[in-house]
């Protein structure tokens, strides 16, 4: 929901085979995990942890997909996990008078209008009208 929250992810290598398998590649672009795994017994597992923080773009783009693969040799797997953003778009405005009273047909009166993007999603072509 914010930038700056971390994903932590758990990335299981098994040996599915029926030998014992040596320098197993594992790596996950997103995250920047790039290690090796020195054996694998068959039907072995190893877990490791690795962990990602979001930016403004993954809350913009409404999700964050990963992937994570393992290679030995001529077999090369692959597992994805996406995570979906908690979008809160939200916007406030203020208006306010420079002047405080008038006293004349023809005074002129000063406002400034804020619009504040209170959410945590970027806004775009956002509608300002005063119809005063």
């Amino acid at each position: 929901a914010a930038v700056g929250d971390e994903l932590n992810y758990t990335v299981v290598v098994t040996n599915t085979g029926n030998v014992t398998l040596s320098n197993v590649a594992v790596s996950d672009p997103l995250t920047g995990l790039n290690t090796t795994i020195a054996s694998l017994a068959p039907l072995a597992s190893e877990s490791i942890t690795t962990s990602y923080t979001i930016t403004q773009a993954d809350i913009d783009a409404g999700k964050v997909d990963n992937t994570a693969s393992a290679a030995v040799g001529a077999v090369n797997v692959s597992a994805s996990e996406s995570v979906t953003a908690t979008q809160s778009p939200a916007l406030s405005i203020t208006k306010t008078a420079t002047e405080s009273s008038f006293a004349s047909v023809g005074d002129v009166l000063n406002y400034t209008i804020v619009v504040t993007n209170i959410g945590n999603v970027t806004l775009s072509n956002v509608a300002v009208s005063d119809p005063l």
